[in-house]
């Protein structure tokens, strides 16, 4: 199995081709097969409850690999998420892509080979370069053994990671002077004290992946950032030797939300909180009330002849009064008040 998003080859699941003999004969009959909806597709369809479902995967590609014109093997492009309408670019290049493997195994063109394989990481690097995620590829040195204690695995993870890959928006994040300032680091030394033993605590405990994880760090201007990660790890025969990290700075969106947090909690005039807060407040301190010794005191103060206020000297004049009264009281009252 090829992941894309780590570049990386794995042990993938092993399918019995004898029990699903609708496929495999669409796959002997057509050179590729392009399966919008596989889960209703005659030809993909007897694949679904074993297969699709448990992965989630809703569309599919596949373009057959063959030898001397017999079926050897399969490419098989897997789509998770809303169903997908393949292209035609998209089918083209699947096809490419399974003629490509049928060269390796017959060893006709090496040389075209070796230019498609140039092309290809070109591209990748390409896209690195440009993301605008924060890419990051660590090695551990030496490699870690996943089966102890997550505290300990997590303990080496931090000390042993060293950065591999790193592109310009993580050097851009980090305020290094160039990716190329990070490689060689090992990635407790380029992130704030404390930062990556938090992270791969998390990350272990929750078994070497975790996508759209939140967490804060104080970058070198001293200005705190939310950043949006996910990570995985590359484990062969029970040692992990690498992870893929990729980040994305989302402070801006959290500062939105807490803003539309405060605004909901809080009255657009005075500033102060409001009904809604003051109603989960109440909910918060009645709840435990009863297994508590002391009690709790909720005070309603009324403003005598307000409506007088706004009726003689008008609304913009009571408005100014009531932002007055929250500063004058503030001080009057409790910390836990």
């Amino acid at each position: 199995l090829y992941r894309r998003s780590l570049r990386q080859h794995m042990a993938g699941a092993e399918l019995d081709v004898a029990a699903f003999p609708q496929y495999l004969a669409a796959l002997e009959a057509n050179r590729s097969i392009d399966a919008s909806d596989a889960h209703r597709d005659a030809r993909t369809a007897e694949l679904a409850e074993p297969y699709l479902v448990p992965l989630g995967i809703t569309s599919m590609l596949e373009a057959t690999v063959r030898m001397d014109g017999a079926l050897s093997g399969v490419v098989c492009h897997e789509h998770v998420g809303p169903m997908r309408q393949w292209l035609l670019d998209e089918k083209s290049f699947a096809g490419s892509i399974a003629d490509m493997v049928s060269m390796v195994l017959n060893a006709e063109d090496q040389r075209r080979l070796a230019a498609h394989l140039g092309a290809s990481e070109e591209r990748y690097r390409t896209f690195i370069a440009l993301s605008t995620e924060a890419i990051l590829r660590a090695d551990l040195d030496p490699p870690v053994q996943v089966g102890e204690a997550s505290s300990v695995v997590a303990a080496q993870v931090a000390a042993r990671a060293v950065v591999a890959e790193a592109n310009p928006a993580l050097a851009r994040l980090l305020r290094a002077e160039s990716p190329e300032a990070l490689r060689g680091k090992v990635v407790a030394e380029v992130l704030p004290p404390g930062l990556v033993e938090r992270l791969a605590r998390a990350w272990v405990e929750a078994g070497y992946r975790f996508s759209e994880y939140e967490f804060d760090l104080v970058d070198p201007d001293g200005q705190r950032l939310w950043l949006l990660g996910s990570m995985v790890g590359v484990i062969e025969d029970g040692w992990l030797k690498s992870l893929w990290s990729t980040w994305r700075d989302i402070s801006q969106r959290k500062a939105a939300l807490a803003a539309l947090e405060h605004q909901a909690r809080h009255d657009s005039l005075t500033g102060l909180p409001n009904r809604k807060w003051a109603a989960e407040r109440l909910h918060e301190v009645l709840l435990p009330v009863e297994a508590r010794t002391e009690g709790v005191a909720l005070l309603l103060m009324d403003l005598d002849h307000f409506k007088e206020i706004n009726d003689a000297l008008g609304h913009f004049a009571g408005d100014q009064l009531l932002k007055l009264i929250g500063p004058r009281l503030a001080p009057l009252l409790q910390e836990h008040d």
